[in-house]
């Protein structure tokens, strides 16, 4: 029995190594790690480790900073008149960056959200590519979510009507190799791979290394 479950998985690795897929199995191991770094996140959450940081010649009042129990960096921010004002940067349990954004006078500035943003997991992998593109008024809002296995996950594409207001427009799954539409009241799915061109061609443009999931 244990050497046909075994010939199965063997055969399954094949054939999605034929396919060109980037096939990443997560192990126990990882996921007591994942599992680990929650607890830290937590704790860090309901007991935070907080250090003020004052430096000379900046252009804030100092820099807060938070820690996990591990002594690890949680995040940090400028702060500006009490309030957070610049980059928020944060960080895993381990060290390995997870993304960051601008803060602006206590809130996500409107300004950040033209920013490129791209989201590691746990151990350094890409979870998430967001990219930006004005059109007149209006904003548009790329996003690329990456399952554990490096397979798409979500396909979303946001049209910014103001810097207060935002609609989703598309929103797309891919599933067992097909693009599916995640909502109602959606553009069609035939549509999700002439988005994905679109975006792959920007990120290429702007210089952004390839992800083989892409």
């Amino acid at each position: 029995m244990r050497r046909n479950i075994s010939l199965v998985f063997i055969m399954f690795v094949f054939i999605f190594s034929l396919m060109g897929q980037e096939v990443i199995i997560s192990t126990p191991k990882q996921d007591s790690l994942i599992v680990a770094d929650k607890i830290q996140r937590d704790r860090a959450i309901k007991e935070p480790i907080i250090k003020k940081i004052y430096l000379p010649n900046s252009t804030f009042d100092y820099l807060e900073q938070h820690y996990y129990p591990n002594g690890q960096l949680y995040y940090q921010v400028p702060v500006v008149n009490g309030k957070w004002n610049g980059i928020y940067t944060e960080y895993y349990s381990n060290g390995q960056f997870h993304y960051e954004y601008m803060v602006d006078n206590g809130k996500t500035s409107s300004n950040s959200i033209i920013i490129d943003r791209i989201c590691y997991d746990y151990f350094g992998n890409i979870s998430c590519c967001i990219l930006f593109k004005t059109q007149g008024r209006k904003l548009y809002k790329y996003v690329i979510e990456l399952s554990s296995d490096r397979t798409f996950r979500y396909y979303h594409l946001f049209v910014y009507q103001s810097a207060d207001h935002d609609k989703l427009v598309s929103e797309f799954r891919y599933y067992n190799g097909i693009w599916e539409n995640s909502y109602q009241h959606m553009k069609p799915a035939s549509n999700a791979k002439l988005l994905l061109r679109s975006f792959l061609k920007m990120w290429k443009q702007r210089g952004y290394d390839h992800i083989s999931a892409l």
